[in-house]
């Protein structure tokens, strides 16, 4: 969030590259986002789907015109999304690291203005 990052330019105690481990004020699952996203953008039919990585690679390909190379690429990180792998990555839920914004108020301050702008 921005306080962090506020925190850490005031502090300036790191060198070089360092990262900072930050999660939600809970862990959800991607039909609950979808859900909080629906209801926000007034769509309660809005659903997450999760498609295989060949529907999605040609997706890429046919609809947002990927090279077949940057579609690969995308698909490892969606499959490393998708199996966990991202999330184990960063370290366990504690409260220095537990931000204080909910999912919903994220949605209606950062998501929903852009989302109104690009409709």
């Amino acid at each position: 969030t921005a306080q962090v990052v506020v925190e850490e330019l005031l502090a300036l105690d790191f060198e070089g590259h360092s990262h900072r481990d930050l999660h939600g004020n809970r862990d959800l699952s991607m039909d609950e986002a979808a859900s909080i996203i629906g209801r926000a953008i007034r769509n309660d039919g809005l659903r997450y789907v999760q498609v295989s990585p060949e529907e999605w690679f040609e997706t890429q390909r046919q609809r947002l015109g990927r090279t077949p190379h940057s579609a690969k690429r995308m698909n490892l990180m969606y499959e490393a999304w998708n199996s966990g792998a991202l999330i184990r990555s960063v370290g366990p839920r504690r409260p220095e690291t537990t931000t204080p914004t909910t999912f919903e108020e994220f949605v209606q301050t950062d998501f929903l203005p852009k989302y109104k702008t690009a409709a």
